[in-house]
């Protein structure tokens, strides 16, 4: 059996490559300094990316382009202020998804982690249309939630103490005693010096 992720059916990936294609040819109508920009940067992000990744960008930059010329009524990337961002991430985070419920926030995360690198590298590659200054800053990509402790049940801590008041080393049932009668946590217990 194959590591590699299954891919989708050849049809299903020419109705998608056909609808960003229709996409793309209303963003260049619109915008065409737009959409040559986007399609400059993808092209480039094919050079050191994989081809997953380039996808990933091109679909966030679609959407990214089709709110800028839609909603924004911008025709230029260079036109793009801090004001503009933050409406994006407004719109951003209520857009709906299969199911009705809006995108989820590593969708949110990864979108706006892909429109702030964007910036980043046509503002350093000094790209014509590129404004000033990244109006994405840190703080418009969400926090990814960091998981809370874990913590053993009362089942698990009468078991692990059962245990250790049963070994033969003694060594073992002072660990377990430690940790369970000051609450320090087994990094800081390993930390500790003769």
């Amino acid at each position: 059996m194959s590591a590699q992720p299954a891919r989708a059916p050849a049809a299903s990936r020419a109705v998608a490559g056909s609808i960003a294609a229709a996409e793309w040819a209303q963003i260049e109508a619109a915008a065409p300094l737009v959409a040559a920009l986007a399609h400059r940067y993808l092209r480039q992000l094919g050079t050191f990316l994989a081809p997953a990744s380039v996808d990933a960008a091109e679909n966030a930059l679609r959407q990214f382009a089709r709110w800028l010329i839609t909603d924004a009524g911008l025709d230029s990337i260079g036109a793009v202020h801090r004001d503009d961002i933050e409406d994006y991430k407004v719109w951003l985070a209520a857009q709906p998804r299969a199911g009705g419920a809006t995108i989820t926030a590593e969708t949110h995360r990864q979108r706006m982690r892909t429109v702030r690198a964007f910036f980043e590298r046509i503002i350093e590659w000094d790209w014509p249309d590129a404004p000033a200054r990244n109006p994405v800053i840190a703080g418009d990509i969400p926090k990814k939630p960091e998981p809370l402790p874990r913590f053993l049940d009362d089942q698990d801590a009468a078991r692990l103490m059962a245990a250790a008041r049963a070994s033969s080393d003694p060594r073992d049932r002072l660990v377990v005693e430690l940790l369970a009668r000051t609450g320090m946590r087994a990094g800081e217990l390993a930390g500790l010096e003769d």
